[in-house]
């Protein structure tokens, strides 16, 4: 799961956050990359390290400091210096006294090289290349000489690329690297704890889908809560934690009992009565994703409602509280249909009759066929396959209600077409960061209605920490 491109940025956005900064990273990395060709290649080389602005230019500043003791080492940089935007890079170059050359350069400086490292762009570049780059890439590879990338092959997926004899990648081999485009691969360890690529944090806010200009009303996400017929609390705050995530429409399917109790708390919320709509259910097929569940209660009416629901349902399902009940009943019934639940632990010893271990998550995952969102003091996430872990929240969280706010910002996201498991990651580093902003202001004196308003605040704060490492 955690092999492509965007995830070594997501991870270094969570390095960030747990560390303070991601010098040390490319200190690692520019170890890691001088490590591999002394193996490789030996010593008493003339090396040509072509670098671009970025990170990954500066993880081939710091691999040439250590290669030029033992190697002549020569520095091209791609774009202009004073364009860098990284203090830590712009120190590494303030360090470097040779001189350092600039595209211009390349024909000669490629001519002397015995070994051409790549550096330009890592795994944050997307679309195609432009000039003067494209040439300097066709320049690369016309060149005969051995060449490295670093991390990834510079441009991969676009028209015009390098193409390495080998590459030298960190903490796992991406998923769109292959002999044909990356040539021989090497994974090195940087430093990053594996419990940390398993883990949510801000990074997890790449997978967030910004609404574009032209968009129009309905494209950015329809969510169906059916919740609320018994206790209609549920549904509310499962709606409030769905508005978080900027859905185009959020829309609660109640019955006759909460219709009006609901109708006249929610302003920013439809409402629909079931039991005076027959074909509710031909509408709320058209959803992006139903959550079904909060507040529902178990009558007979109230399960065998929920059942045709699942039955019928071709769009992501999010099943909690009661609805998870009937995830058991329905065998075969669940091929193909892309569901998670959210069961707490008792929950879950209910659903499966094993304890709420990692373990049993998992196997309980692959009989079914879904994902489950096991929640907890450390949230387990797993499809059976690919396990992740929600750390972090406080004691305060075992109130009633941050279950229903959770489902509602996992159906949020889920309905603006982010994956079941990105989307589970994200909510869950989400809810607990919203618990513990509230315990920092407020100590224990905190409920639900505090929660939902700092859920605004916690988004903006995983945008300002992706925006931080740029100018690392």
């Amino acid at each position: 799961m955690f092999t492509e491109m965007i995830d070594s940025t997501r991870l270094d956005i969570n390095y960030f956050y747990r560390e303070g900064n991601i010098n040390a990273l490319m200190e690692n990395a520019g170890a890691a990359i001088a490590e591999t060709i002394t193996e490789l290649y030996g010593n008493k080389l003339n090396i040509t390290i072509v670098c671009g602005n970025g990170n990954n230019g500066g993880d081939g500043i710091a691999a040439a400091r250590i290669l030029q003791l033992e190697n002549n080492v020569t520095l091209v940089f791609t774009g202009a210096l004073d364009h860098i935007k990284s203090s830590f890079i712009k120190n590494l170059i303030s360090q470097w006294k040779l001189k350092i050359y600039g595209i211009q350069d390349l024909d000669s400086v490629l001519s002397k090289a015995d070994l051409i490292v790549d550096a330009i762009f890592g795994t944050g570049f997307h679309g195609e290349i432009k000039e003067p780059l494209a040439s300097a890439i066709i320049k690369i590879n016309n060149s005969k000489k051995p060449i490295l990338s670093v991390d990834v092959p510079s441009g991969i997926g676009s028209s015009i690329a390098v193409k390495p004899t080998k590459t030298v990648t960190f903490t796992f081999v991406k998923n769109a690297m292959d002999s044909q485009n990356s040539g021989d691969i090497i994974t090195k360890n940087i430093g990053i704890d594996e419990k940390l690529v398993y883990e949510s944090g801000p990074g997890d806010i790449l997978f967030f889908p910004f609404a574009e200009k032209d968009s129009h009303k309905g494209m950015n996400g329809k969510l169906a809560i059916v919740a609320g017929w018994k206790f209609h609390g549920s549904a509310l705050i499962a709606a409030m934690g769905a508005h978080s995530c900027s859905p185009d429409l959020v829309k609660i399917f109640s019955n006759s009992r909460n219709y009006s109790v609901i109708g006249s708390q929610v302003h920013t919320t439809m409402l629909e009565n079931c039991e005076e709509n027959e074909n509710f259910m031909e509408e709320l097929l058209k959803y992006d994703c139903i959550l079904m569940g909060p507040g529902m209660g178990e009558s007979d009416y109230e399960i065998s409602t929920m059942e045709k629901i699942l039955e019928a349902v071709n769009v992501p399902i999010v099943l909690d509280a009661s609805a998870i009940n009937i995830i058991g009943k329905q065998g075969k019934g669940l091929m193909g249909k892309e569901i998670v639940i959210t069961p707490h632990k008792g929950e879950f010893k209910k659903l499966t009759g094993t304890d709420p271990t990692l373990e049993n998550a998992k196997t309980a995952a692959r009989k079914l066929g879904i994902t489950i969102f096991l929640k907890g003091q450390t949230d387990i996430i797993t499809d059976g396959t690919t396990t992740i872990f929600g750390n972090g929240g406080n004691a305060r969280m075992t109130m009633g209600g941050t279950g229903d706010l959770l489902a509602g910002l996992l159906s949020g996201l889920i309905s603006r077409k982010v994956s079941i498991f990105r989307a589970s990651s994200m909510a869950s580093f989400i809810n607990k960061r919203a618990a513990e902003r509230c315990m920092n202001r407020q100590k224990v004196w905190f409920g639900i209605d505090d929660m939902v308003k700092e859920l605004p605040e916690v988004f903006m704060e995983m945008e300002k920490v992706k925006s931080k490492i740029k100018e690392m």
